[in-house]
């Protein structure tokens, strides 16, 4: 369930369904691995952001409520501290407030983000404050995670060069294609590695969203794995 092999689970190392928070029960969101996401999001949101989340029976919503990386930093932050391996932290000095941004943008009467900054460069600079709240968010994955997130450039930086023997292009599976391999015990055996592109997401441009839940969902494996487990 959720990427989350649970068969072969001893009652001894694992923490049983009854003492689990709604978001890592193993009864609770069979096939609704966004519903399983929000529960979790919900679950360690401060209140003062909690009204900014999207409902979970809405995609769309949702992942528009999580682009700007606000939410996910604070949510990742909250969970990570709550948990028994409270390391690997997004610095909060470097979460970009885009919520009060974009309230103070209505109160001083701004039409959009066009208009937040001074001239043309506004929404490059809006665009550059969603951006580095993911790109710090998908960081912090990757180190507390050991998530296999890769950017486009990365990806790029990787491929064999021409004329080398191993001179196979290297396809960048998009997020909605993307599959997880478990072996026993619902550990990872073989993960491919997870296209992620900030700047795509932070503009909402095309495949944003598989991009966005692929690694949302991937996250969310992770941290009720830990949270199921004795040991974490």
């Amino acid at each position: 369930m959720d990427g989350i092999k649970e068969e072969e689970e001893d009652e001894d190392e694992f923490v049983e369904d009854d003492e689990l928070p709604e978001w890592a029960k193993r009864t609770t969101f069979e096939g609704d691995t966004l519903g399983r996401a929000h529960a979790l999001l919900a679950y360690f949101l401060p209140s003062t952001l909690l009204p900014h989340l999207g409902p979970p029976n809405n995609r769309a919503a949702l992942l528009t409520s999580l682009s700007s990386g606000q939410l996910l930093c604070a949510a990742y932050n909250a969970a990570v501290r709550k948990s028994k391996k409270p390391w690997g932290f997004v610095s909060k000095d470097g979460i970009h407030d885009i919520i009060a941004l974009e309230k103070a943008a209505l109160a001083s009467g701004a039409a959009g983000e066009e208009d937040v900054a001074s001239g043309a460069s506004g929404k490059k600079v809006w665009t550059f404050r969603r951006t580095d709240n993911l790109r710090l968010w998908a960081g912090a994955l990757k180190i507390r995670y050991t998530l296999p997130i890769e950017t486009p450039s990365h990806l790029l930086a990787t491929q064999p060069t021409p004329g080398s023997a191993f001179n196979t292009p290297l396809s960048s599976p998009s997020g909605a294609k993307t599959r997880f391999a478990f072996g026993p015990r619902g550990k990872d055996d073989r993960e491919p590695p997870i296209l992620f592109d900030p700047p795509v997401v932070a503009k909402r441009e095309a495949g944003w969203d598989d991009m966005l839940e692929a690694v949302l969902t991937r996250w969310v494996d992770k941290a009720v794995e830990e949270r199921r487990s004795v040991q974490s």
